[in-house]
C-alpha cells in the first residue's frame, strides 16, 4: 500500500508541476488573466511541493503495518493527484489543438 502513496505522490507532483509551468508561462492580454493565471501557477506549486514532501517521507520512513491513516491518506492523495492530471490534460488537449490563449 505504501507503493500505491508513493506513485500518487509522484504523479501528483508531476502533473502539478507542468501546470505551474503552464500557467506560470501563459501569456494573458488582460491584468485579471493575469492574475488568475498566477494565482493558478501558485496553487499549483504549492501542491507540488506538498506531494513532492510527501514523496520523500513515504521514500525515507520506515515501512509500517497498514493502517487506518494509510488508507485515508491514499484516498486524499487520489483525490489531489486525479484533479492534478485531469487539469493536465485540458492542458495538453488545448495545446494540441493549437488553440493559444484560454
Amino acid at each position: 500500500m505504501t507503493s500505491i502513496l508513493l506513485t500518487l505522490y509522484i504523479l501528483a507532483l508531476c502533473a502539478s508541476a507542468v501546470n505551474a509551468a503552464y500557467f506560470g508561462a501563459l501569456p494573458a492580454q488582460s491584468r485579471g488573466r493575469r492574475i488568475g493565471a498566477l494565482v493558478l501557477a501558485l496553487v499549483n506549486t504549492g501542491t507540488a511541493l506538498h506531494s513532492a514532501r510527501g514523496a520523500i517521507i513515504a521514500l525515507l520512513a520506515p515501512p509500517q503495518p497498514e493502517s487506518a491513516y494509510l488508507a485515508t491518506a491514499i484516498l486524499v492523495q487520489s483525490v489531489v493527484a486525479l484533479g492534478s492530471l485531469a487539469v493536465t490534460i485540458l492542458i495538453l488537449r488545448r495545446a494540441l489543438s493549437g488553440q493559444s490563449n484560454p
